[in-house]
């Protein structure tokens, strides 16, 4: 971290984006000097180099552009300006314009606020109403830096928010009111609602991930069993449990011999008469059976990373099987 001392409040940003499959990831050390890809709310703010200030502190709130999302995570370092009245860092999720009145701290989401003297998580859900989900009394000393991070995620009445400083839970809450929001927002950094409280920022990093409505760790957006929790059986990460049916069409795509592909694959449909007529133990002596054979063309006709996972393959359909 850097210990830097500035009288104005100032905003980290997120510049540098990394794309990976559903998510995406926001960097930035304030080295650019520009507010390219920001869209500013209220206030004014500069980036001078090393660093973004706002001169008109009070209310002031900047937008990511481009991180529209649902189950979103920020983290950045706070510097907490000693002599400043009621100095405060304060993180947003799924931000967006309500359309309601002229103070910007009302605008739609949810909102981590962290002072040196007390926490909270709050929902902004209509003009001049904030719901306070959760807050506690804390100390935090001033003159260094603390780690903020607040993540939302989940839906409805599982909407989970936690707030961490300096990697430690300091709030963990469901928001189980009417005023979820389901619908997204954007990530926002911003003062907060009284004026004089100013903060450093530093080293902020943002992320962005799709909903995962079944918890196996797949995104919707990739998950072909969008209703299944899959943890633990599903080998291919396609977010379904796995079955021989799956498996045999695997081994037919797989770079492997089509007589010991057949072979594996007549296997296969012993294994399933067994799931679906047969003792337990007749099934798990067929799943061995084939696992054997898979091993013994390891590193031969099969490759090793192909066997490794065709094996796992074998033993989430059998573990599903005896579930």
């Amino acid at each position: 971290m850097k210990f830097k001392f500035f009288y104005f409040f100032l905003i980290a940003t997120l510049f540098t984006l990394t794309l990976s499959a559903h998510s995406i990831t926001f960097t930035d050390d304030f080295n650019d000097g520009d507010m390219e890809g920001w869209t500013m709310k209220s206030g004014y703010w500069s980036n001078p180099g090393d660093n973004l200030l706002s001169s008109y502190y009070n209310y002031g709130i900047l937008w990511k552009d481009d991180s529209f999302g649902m189950d979103q995570q920020a983290s950045v370092d706070a510097y907490f300006v000693d002599g400043r009245i009621s100095k405060s860092a304060v993180i947003r999720l799924r931000s967006g314009n309500s359309g309601y009145g002229p103070n910007p701290y009302f605008d739609h989401g949810y909102v981590a606020l962290v002072m040196t003297n007390y926490v909270a998580i709050q929902n902004c859900v209509r003009p001049y109403f904030q719901l306070h989900l959760a807050n506690m009394n804390v100390d935090l000393p001033t003159n260094t830096w603390h780690n903020v991070e607040f993540s939302v995620e989940g839906t409805g009445t599982n909407t989970r928010l936690i707030l961490k400083v300096n990697g430690e839970v300091y709030l963990d809450v469901y928001d189980t009111s009417a005023y979820s929001h389901d619908d997204g927002g954007v990530i926002a950094l911003g003062a907060s609602n009284h004026i004089n409280r100013q903060i450093v920022y530093d080293n902020f990093v943002g992320e962005i991930t799709g909903p995962d409505s079944d918890g196996d760790g797949i995104e919707d957006a990739d998950d072909l069993c969008v209703d299944e929790d899959a943890t633990g059986l599903d080998a291919n990460k396609d977010g379904c449990i796995d079955t021989t049916e799956n498996m045999s069409e695997i081994i037919f795509e797989m770079d492997i011999p089509e007589q010991i592909a057949s072979t594996l694959d007549k296997s296969l449909d012993g294994i399933q008469t067994a799931i679906d007529e047969l003792p337990e133990e007749v099934l798990e002596n067929r799943i061995n059976a084939l696992i054997n054979k898979i091993n013994a063309q390891s590193d031969k006709k099969i490759s090793i990373e192909d066997a490794q996972f065709l094996i796992e393959f074998a033993e989430n359909i059998l573990k599903s099987a005896s579930e």
